[in-house]
């Protein structure tokens, strides 16, 4: 008798329902995120803005944004990336990012409209080589998604 009978049994998926759902959900971003996951791109807003002298000059026939479906990049470019980085150096110096002396005349950093500094998975973002953080983006999207589904099977929602 063949073995796929086996593989093809509803049941035996029902029993590891857990771990199919997950690796679902990291395919699909895979599938979904491709040019980040294997082509080197990146969702980092800060590699979207030209820095330097441009191909074109400085007309605006040369400075045609790409479609980047965010309707404000220079927050994340230029507040949340600085901060992450600040805040990434300070933690692997040993020491707590309380205060930034970069900003203004300095100011807490904990006391941000986002207190990014405590959150643990950013912690990790944060202390992590800037080359990563494009996965933890997508590792983002992924623990939400296996979460929610989680969630789901605990209140009853059925397949």
């Amino acid at each position: 008798m063949l073995k796929f009978d086996r593989l093809l049994d509803v049941s035996s998926l029902c029993r590891y329902e857990k771990t199919t759902a997950a690796l679902a959900y990291l395919a699909l971003i895979c599938l979904v995120f491709a040019q980040v996951v294997f082509f080197s791109k990146s969702l980092m807003p800060l590699l979207f803005y030209p820095h330097g002298v441009l191909a074109g000059g400085g007309s605006a026939e040369s400075r045609v944004p790409e479609n980047t479906y965010n309707v404000d990049l220079a927050t994340a470019a230029y507040y949340e990336t600085p901060i992450d980085r600040f805040v990434g150096l300070t933690y692997r110096r040993g020491e707590l990012p309380l205060w930034t002396p970069y900003l203004a005349a300095g100011k807490p950093v904990v006391a941000e409209y986002s207190p990014r500094a405590l959150f643990p998975y950013q912690i990790l973002q944060d202390v992590a080589p800037a080359i990563t953080w494009d996965y933890f983006i997508l590792g983002r999207l992924w623990i939400s998604a296996f979460f929610t589904f989680l969630f789901l099977r605990r209140i009853g929602a059925s397949a």
